[in-house]
């Protein structure tokens, strides 16, 4: 059921995935109780439709609910940790809470680090984008194109881990071939 729900919110369908994440929530909460791991990746996924939703209120909820599986030291839990975080993330970074939004992607990025996890990029991509914002926001042309030349090197390096773990026709790849291109450009109009 969960599986389905993320299906649905891949294809951009998060109000069907909100429905099905319900149920799902419901039946996790009653069978795990509200403290357990499992419990609280589902609540992370519900934050996560949420956000996609725009529903940034609700989205906080669920989020909270997902805290106490940050705090796992467990090993099998640590990519459940480092989603939380970037979730808390994207969050912050929709919320235009820039400086909230770096400490949680840095907080993934450094859980996906130190295991070697291949997600790591999707951290690095994160940061990028925060960069590439802050840069946008920027008044003057110095400072903006530092912050957009640190954009590019955050884009660079998620693109090694992608290399490095994904095959050559990965959307990812993709994806930031066309950011980096975008972010090259405004670069040479700085």
């Amino acid at each position: 059921m969960i599986h389905l729900a993320q299906v649905y919110q891949n294809l951009d369908q998060s109000s069907k995935a909100k429905e099905i994440m319900q149920h799902a929530f419901d039946n996790y909460a009653n069978h795990f109780g509200g403290d357990h791991p499992r419990t609280a990746w589902v609540s992370r996924i519900m934050g996560n439709i949420y956000i996609d939703l725009g529903e940034y209120e609700k989205a906080k909820h669920y989020l909270r609910q997902s805290y106490p599986l940050s705090q796992q030291s467990c090993k099998e839990w640590y990519v459940e940790a480092a989603k939380v975080m970037h979730t808390k993330g994207k969050l912050a970074f929709f919320e235009n809470r820039l400086t909230h939004a770096e400490v949680f992607f840095q907080e993934s990025l450094k859980i996906y680090t130190k295991n070697n996890h291949p997600s790591m990029h999707l951290s690095l991509e994160a940061l990028g984008d925060l960069y590439d914002k802050n840069g946008d926001i920027e008044k003057t042309d110095d400072h903006k194109g530092r912050l957009k030349e640190k954009a590019v090197d955050y884009y660079q390096q998620s693109l090694a881990v992608i290399k490095k773990y994904f095959p050559e026709n990965s959307p990812h790849l993709k994806k930031l071939y066309v950011k980096l291109k975008r972010l090259q450009e405004s670069l040479q109009n700085v």
